[in-house]
């Protein structure tokens, strides 16, 4: 938000969007040449496909969550909140995409939040195959469809009438070397940069119960 919606319950957010109303070939010569690049080449080399779901099942929200978590990349943050998530999807607000290799395994997945009203998708998670250090070759492929997998998405959303792509957080910092790594591909799209506010209000018993909740199991 460009302002606290409440006085308890919000923190400083950047965030990187990309202005969907340009045209196609514009959005990707923006890109910073490597960028551009790879998704030339994942697009034209590569024997890629991709899926984008705007109505998951449960089951294949819940696969979702399971690739996720049982990931080595992901091992570091919280497990995805699987209740939330479905009570989302229950409501058409989760949307799922995939990128495949021309064997059809899995190369890397996006759980997108839909904000129609706002005119905005914007990017909840993601989680890409783990490769191992030992395969090089193999994590430029990954990273190569990553990066061709959000280009479809930008153009799938703009198709559909969507102004904003939200990559959903920039790091401000400069001493954490895995974001400042996440800004790097994140910049490599050329979205805008902006600082605003991330917020929760409840608007419901039920809501205020469950923020009250989750700042117990922060503080424990």
């Amino acid at each position: 938000r460009p302002r606290p919606v409440s006085p308890k319950r919000w923190l400083y957010f950047y965030s990187i969007h990309m202005d969907l109303t340009l045209e196609p070939d514009v959005l990707l010569s923006n890109m910073r040449k490597n960028t551009s690049r790879e998704i030339r080449n994942a697009q034209d080399r590569d024997g890629l496909s991709c899926s984008i779901n705007p109505t998951p099942s449960e089951g294949e929200v819940e696969d979702y969550a399971k690739f996720y978590d049982a990931n080595p990349r992901t091992q570091d943050q919280e497990p995805l909140e699987r209740d939330r998530l479905r009570a989302l999807a229950k409501v058409g607000l989760v949307h799922i995409a995939q990128v495949l290799d021309a064997e059809g395994v899995i190369l890397a997945q996006h759980c997108l939040l839909c904000h129609r009203g706002a005119g905005t998708i914007q990017l909840s998670s993601l989680v890409s195959l783990h490769h191992g250090e030992a395969n090089k070759n193999q994590g430029s492929a990954i990273g190569r469809a990553n990066r061709w997998l959000f280009y479809r998405e930008f153009l799938f959303y703009k198709e559909r009438g969507f102004l904003i792509y939200d990559l959903n957080g920039w790091y401000a910092g400069t001493e954490d070397e895995k974001r400042l790594r996440i800004n790097l591909f994140k910049e490599g799209f050329r979205g805008r940069i902006l600082y605003g506010y991330d917020c929760e209000e409840p608007v419901s018993i039920r809501g205020k119960i469950y923020l009250m909740l989750q700042a117990v199991k922060r503080r424990l």
